[in-house]
């Protein structure tokens, strides 16, 4: 048992990685981002965290995070966004499609989900405005959620 709780809150506020990852689908993105001063650096952008994050990471010495970023919560930018891939895959549901992307810079894969009447095509280059601040971040070493 590593979190007893409802499933909206197991969803909003897992208490580590392995619960962010179990609940929902589809699963949480979570990638592992260097810190840089003021947020996490993904995909060439640097992501701004909530003080409180950065300042347990500092106190716990890390480097890196495990960012946890849903799906729904990347999204698709008119080209003028802030993190930058390509479609790989695009799984049309109706009215959702899930776009598999690989990430510029570090080449990590990403699903995000969009409007399914006119997704994107695979091979085309997308962006995405930001990552939304209740998005959660993690230590790389124990997978528990840095409290912020």
């Amino acid at each position: 048992m590593q979190q007893c709780d409802t499933p909206r809150q197991l969803y909003d506020n897992p208490v580590n990685q392995f619960v962010a990852g179990f609940i929902g689908s589809p699963a949480m993105n979570l990638q592992t981002v260097p810190l840089t001063e003021g947020g996490a650096r993904l995909a060439g952008t640097v992501i701004p965290l909530p003080l409180a994050v950065r300042t347990a990471a500092g106190q716990a010495g890390l480097r890196e995070l495990v960012l946890g970023i849903r799906p729904e919560h990347l999204h698709l930018a008119d080209g003028a966004g802030e993190i930058k891939g390509e479609v790989l895959l695009v799984e049309e549901l109706g009215a959702d499609a899930l776009l598999h992307v690989r990430l510029a810079e570090s080449g990590n894969q990403v699903i995000a989900r969009a409007e399914g009447r006119r997704p994107p095509a695979p091979g085309q280059d997308v962006t995405f405005l930001h990552v939304q601040p209740d998005d959660v971040a993690f230590d790389p070493a124990t997978g528990a959620r840095i409290a912020g």
